[in-house]
C-alpha cells in the first residue's frame, strides 16, 4: 500500500485565553458534575471558548477569555 503525505494547510490561534482545570477524585462517576461546573460559569456570565475532558473522569479543562478568568475561577 502506498502512503499519501498530507500537509497542514493552516491553523488559527486565539490570543488572551485562560485555561481552567477542575479536578478531583470526587468527580468520577458522579452524574451532573460537568453540568454543575458550567452552570456556575454561566451564572457568572463567563464565555467558555473550549471544553476538554480526558479519558478519565478526574478532570475537566476549559478555556475562557483571559479577562474573565477570575470570574470563572470564583464561580
Amino acid at each position: 500500500p502506498s502512503i499519501t503525505k498530507q500537509y497542514v494547510k493552516g491553523f488559527a490561534t486565539i490570543d488572551n485565553l485562560a485555561l481552567i482545570n477542575v479536578e478531583g477524585t470526587g468527580m468520577v462517576g458522579v452524574p451532573g458534575t460537568a453540568g454543575s461546573i458550567f452552570n456556575a460559569v454561566k451564572e457568572a456570565e463567563v464565555n467558555v471558548i473550549m471544553i476538554s475532558q480526558a479519558s478519565s473522569e478526574h478532570s475537566i479543562c476549559f478555556a475562557v477569555p483571559g479577562a474573565e478568568a477570575d470570574k470563572a475561577v470564583n464561580a
